[in-house]
């Protein structure tokens, strides 16, 4: 387990980089140096001047495995986090995002992050599953969000599964797909369950909507089955909803696929 440090506080930062097994297995963990902002379990971006994105990938059957947890400190201290244009892809083997948030008195401490156009693809059997836990201190922050892919991110498997679960802590959804995002599968079930912490906000449990961004949809369609369940926690704030899909959010079950919704 790689823990950062006071000079480099990512637990893992591949900035520009590329990881390439070939067919065998990858498995990256780290931890967040603690007593700070933007302290990143695993953090996984394009190269300063933005030219050169990063790549993790493999082939045939091999997995790709990313365990982050957030350093305890402020804000924005993710368990893991996917930016940048990043490309995450395997074929047959399964790719699995393992996300705890820092124990942040800040806001947007998340469990996994995915954004800015990064893409996780599985292009033969393999599938794609997010796990993220937000991380808050006590009842201070807010938006600490379980999972959120957003900003045009993009989740894609041929036949295989594609499944996000989220827990949310203090003021904080458990799972969003928003900002033009999409999910997708030819063929393989998609799976969407998150948890919302605690809080005085709006805080659902399942957030989908393309609100946040001016133009484009976010997108969730297969020719599977869908199944999204949403819980919220709050016992307090304005709007506190199991399930919300808003504003240019698409659901789309192709062929003879199956919807199903609860909140």
């Amino acid at each position: 387990n790689a823990i950062g440090n006071a000079t480099y506080i990512d637990g893992i930062y591949l900035t520009g980089a590329t990881l390439d097994a070939g067919g065998g297995n990858i498995a990256l963990n780290g931890t967040g140096f603690a007593g700070v902002a933007s302290s990143n379990g695993i953090y996984v971006t394009d190269n300063t001047a933005g030219t050169i994105d990063s790549a993790i990938r493999t082939t045939g059957t091999g997995t790709i495995t990313l365990n982050g947890t957030g350093g305890a400190g402020t804000g924005s201290n993710n368990g893991i986090r996917i930016g940048g244009g990043t490309s995450i892809s395997s074929v047959d083997g399964l790719i699995s995002l393992i996300g705890q948030g820092g124990a942040g008195t800040g806001t947007q401490n998340m469990g996994v992050y995915v954004h800015n156009g990064a893409t996780l693809s599985a292009t033969g059997t393999g599938g794609i599953t997010l796990t993220g836990t937000a991380g808050s201190s006590g009842t201070l922050g807010g938006s600490n969000r379980g999972v959120r892919v957003a900003s045009g991110a993009m989740l894609t498997t041929n036949t295989g599964n594609i499944g996000i679960t989220g827990t949310g802590a203090w003021d904080g959804d458990g799972a969003q797909v928003v900002g033009a995002s999409t999910i997708q599968s030819a063929t393989g079930n998609i799976s969407i369950t998150g948890t919302s912490g605690n809080g005085t906000g709006n805080d659902y449990g399942v957030y989908i909507t393309a609100s946040d961004v001016g133009t484009g949809n976010t997108l969730i369609t297969t020719g599977g089955n869908i199944s999204i369940s949403g819980t919220s926690t709050a016992t307090a704030g304005p709007s506190n909803r199991g399930t919300s899909i808003g504003t240019r959010a698409r659901v789309i079950a192709t062929g003879a696929g199956n919807i199903g919704i609860t909140g």
